[in-house]
């Protein structure tokens, strides 16, 4: 069996409180955690350094077709975890313009195994813009943050993170999915 690749080096985890962790991964060698302690006054934070993209296609008729629709999955396991959020901020494709923020509450902490968690949600219309270019909304970026416990301390673990983008039925002509 070969190894999974290790995911992780797609977080950012330079921070003290964020880092990969080989001991009980959900999948493969690590999963990545975060840990805080009561004393901590400010959430771990955890954000993916890479911006997450609309698909573009285009239908038979060239014409372009989106879908704006998305799931985040995480699976999770804590062991006296701080509450768990996600915060979702949509963007521009290019030049990194915020639309909007939304905080997602992911888990309110404790001891937990590991669970599945997912969220549904879709980014704004293109009928909204941003800057001299008019840049419609086309980007999404992910942010984990893991706050302090009540007492003692606390590690959460994250694996197999995955943001989902769905796409619209498409007809095959002869077995083959065509573009304009």
């Amino acid at each position: 069996m070969t190894p999974k690749p290790l995911k992780v080096s797609r977080w950012d985890h330079s921070s003290e409180s964020v880092l990969p962790c080989t001991d009980k991964p959900l999948n493969g060698l690590q999963a990545l955690c975060s840990t805080r302690d009561r004393f901590d006054n400010t959430p771990s934070i955890i954000p993916f350094r890479h911006t997450m993209r609309v698909m573009e296609l285009t239908d038979e008729s060239g014409k372009l077709d989106l879908s704006k629709d998305f799931s985040l999955l995480t699976y999770l396991q804590s062991e006296n975890g701080g509450q768990l959020e996600a915060l979702l901020t949509y963007t521009t494709e290019i030049d990194d313009l915020t639309f909007a923020e939304n905080i997602v509450p992911v888990s309110e902490g404790g001891d937990q195994p590991w669970h599945a968690f997912s969220y549904d949600f879709s980014l704004p219309s293109d009928e909204l813009t941003l800057g001299p270019k008019e840049l419609p909304p086309r980007g999404v970026k992910l942010q984990f943050r893991h706050y302090p416990p009540n007492t003692g301390e606390a590690i959460t673990r994250l694996d197999d993170v995955a943001m989902i983008s769905w796409q619209q039925s498409i007809n095959l002509e002869n077995g083959q999915w065509k573009t304009g």
